[in-house]
């Protein structure tokens, strides 16, 4: 049979493959958008309590602050470069790098830590910097391989992997700080990171 001929059950092969090939985009979203999500907040689990960063280093309230805000500054700064970078050298080369130089950073964060304050910030600036351009570089994969009367129910299950599994990355990580190490929390979730690029 051709490709892209009729079997007369309304599929074809081609749609077939096509089909198949946006599942796995679809799949692929959705962990990159979860795993990212974990590494994102796992500052905001691993801080608090007496088993955290702030009580092990020191740090105040301000100190702590700063350390949240590192990320956003560079997530901030890095959209519209990220999403300029995708269109000039392809989205999918831009999201592999952007999601390993952000599981690079994020693995650095506790021997970063170890230096002091500003170290810890440098990481979870340059964290922000690669994840800046994640979603804007999922709006175009998303924008070439979904169709466009499906788009708005597939983001909606996309998006929900931000809750599902940040709630999984609360869950998990106490198990660390109470058991190993909230050093590595970050190492773990640096590994799924990994696995997934």
């Amino acid at each position: 049979m051709a490709v892209g001929h009729s079997r007369g059950d309304g599929s074809s092969p081609l749609r077939s493959h096509e089909a198949a090939a946006r599942f796995q985009v679809i799949l692929l979203c959705m962990f990159a958008t979860g795993t990212s999500l974990m590494a994102r907040s796992l500052p905001f689990t691993t801080t608090v309590g007496d088993d955290g960063m702030a009580v092990q280093y020191g740090w105040d309230e301000a100190d702590v602050g700063n350390f949240y805000a590192a990320f956003g500054w560079g997530y901030a700064i890095s959209q519209i470069p990220g999403s300029m970078a995708a269109q000039q050298w392809g989205h999918k080369n831009v999201w592999l790098i952007a999601i390993a130089g952000a599981g690079v950073c994020n693995m650095f964060v506790p021997w970063a830590a170890e230096i002091g304050l500003w170290p810890a910030m440098a990481c979870r600036f340059v964290f922000g910097l690669f994840q800046g351009s994640l979603f804007p570089v999922q709006t175009g994969i998303k924008a070439a391989w979904l169709h466009e009367n499906e788009r708005s129910t597939l983001n909606a299950i996309i998006g929900l992997c931000w809750a599902f599994f940040q709630a999984i990355q609360s869950i998990i990580t106490p198990y660390f700080m109470t058991g190993i190490g909230w050093q590595w929390a970050f190492v773990f979730y640096s590994l799924l990171i990994f696995i997934w690029s």
